[in-house]
C-alpha cells in the first residue's frame, strides 16, 4: 500500500514521567516549543500523541497546569500538526504531591489495558477522546481523533479494544516496534514475528496482515545496528557526554541500563541488532545515506527526554526528506490512492 516514497512520520509521546512525573514546563511544554520551533522551521508537521489519562488527572488536581497544557496543544494544531491518543492506564492510581506539584506512582497493576477491568478502561478510553476532541475542535471544528499509541507498546490483545476503535471511528494504530519484545513486570509484548516496518491493513490483530482490514497499523521504523554504527555510536557518546542532559525533571519507572564496559559490552558491541529508530536522548541515528533508502520513514521521540543532541538529530531528519506528515494525512493519501 506504501505510495508516497522519502516521507517521513514523526511521532512524539507527550507524557511525563512514570515513576516520579517530573514537571510539566522541564517535561512537556519546553522541549515542545523547541520541538515545534524545528518543525516550523522546515514547514514540518508531525503526530504528539497525548497521554490522556494523564490530562485527566491533571484536570482533578491542577486546573492551571492543565490549562498550560491544554494552551499548547492547541499550538500543535494552529502549526499544522495532530494530537492523537495515548493511554497509560495506571494514571488512575497515581498521587498527586500538592507541595512539590508533581505525581508518584506506587501501583503498576494497570498498566496494560489488558490488566485494567474492562469497564474502568472502557470509561478511560471515552473520556480521554471527547477531552482531546474538546481541546482541538476549539481549533478546529471538524477535527477528530483517529490514531492510537498503546502506553508502553502494549496494544496486545488488539481484540479486546477493537470495539472501542469501531465506538469512535479510530482509523490507526502506532503501538507495534517489529521484531521486539519486552517480558517485565507489568510491561509485555512480542513482537518478534512482525519483521517488516512498512505499514499494513488488519483488522482484530495486529500479527495479522489483512489487506482488507478496517485498520492501518504504522510500525515504529527499524535499522540494523552494526558493529561499526555500535562503535561509532560508542565514541561520539563519550565525546559529547557534556551535552547529554535531558530537559525533563522526572524518574522513570524502569532506570535506564548504566552500560559498563566489560566481555557483556563487547559481546554487545560486535553483534548486529535490530533498533527502532528514536529521538530520545543520544539516540543512534543511521546515515542519511541509508534512512533515504526506506520508504519511509516512522520516528518516536518523547519530549520529557530530549536532549540538545536530540534536537540536533531532530532537525536533521527534517532537512533531509521530502515530506514530513502526519498519520493521519499518510492514512488519507493511500486510502484515496487505493
Amino acid at each position: 500500500m506504501e505510495r508516497v516514497n522519502n516521507t517521513l512520520l514523526l511521532t512524539f509521546d507527550y507524557e511525563l514521567y512514570l515513576q516520579e512525573s517530573g514537571h510539566i514546563y522541564n517535561c512537556l511544554i519546553l522541549p515542545t516549543q523547541k520541538i515545534l520551533s524545528v518543525l516550523n522551521k522546515y514547514n514540518a508537521k508531525a503526530t504528539f500523541f497525548v497521554d490522556s489519562v494523564y490530562l485527566l488527572k491533571l484536570k482533578e488536581t491542577n486546573k492551571n497546569d492543565y490549562s498550560i497544557i491544554e494552551s499548547q496543544l492547541k499550538q500543535i494544531i494552529q502549526n499544522g500538526s495532530r494530537i492523537e491518543l495515548h493511554i497509560h492506564p495506571h494514571w488512575i492510581d497515581a498521587s498527586y504531591r500538592r507541595d512539590s506539584n508533581d505525581f508518584v506512582f506506587c501501583d503498576y497493576s494497570n498498566y496494560k489495558h489488558d490488566a485494567c477491568p474492562r469497564n474502568i478502561y472502557e470509561h478511560l478510553f471515552n473520556e480521554s477522546i471527547k477531552l482531546l476532541n474538546d481541546i482541538a475542535k476549539q481549533v478546529d471544528p471538524s477535527y477528530s481523533i483517529t490514531a492510537f499509541r498503546a502506553g508502553g507498546w502494549c496494544v496486545d490483545p488488539f481484540s479486546n479494544i477493537e470495539y472501542l476503535f469501531k465506538k469512535h471511528n479510530l482509523l490507526i494504530d502506532s503501538s507495534v516496534i517489529p521484531r521486539s519484545a519486552c517480558n517485565i513486570e507489568h510491561q509485555s509484548y512480542d513482537y518478534t514475528d512482525i519483521v517488516n516496518d512498512l505499514p499494513y491493513r488488519f483488522e482484530d490483530d495486529v500479527h495479522k496482515i489483512n489487506d482488507n482490514g478496517s485498520y492501518i497499523e504504522i510500525p515504529i521504523s527499524i535499522y540494523k545496528y552494526s558493529t561499526y554504527g555500535k562503535i561509532c555510536h560508542f565514541i561520539r557518546k563519550i565525546i559529547n557526554r557534556n551535552n547529554l542532559s535531558r530537559y525533563g525533571d522526572g524518574v522513570a519507572s524502569i532506570p535506564a541500563e548504566n552500560r559498563k564496559f566489560n566481555i557483556k559490552t563487547l559481546k554487545y558491541l560486535f553483534t548486529t541488532s535490530h533498533n527502532f529508530l528514536a529521538l530520545d536522548g543520544f539516540a543512534y541515528l543511521p546515515s542519511r545515506h541509508y534512512l533515504l533508502q526506506k520508504r519511509i520513514c516512522t520516528v518516536v521521540g518523547h519530549p520529557k527526554s530530549f536532549t540538545n543532541i536530540s534536537l540536533y538529530n531532530l532537525d536533521s531528519l527534517c532537512k533531509s526528506f521530502k515530506h514530513i506528515i502526519t498519520l493521519q494525512e499518510y492514512y488519507l493519501h493511500n486510502n484515496h490512492a487505493n
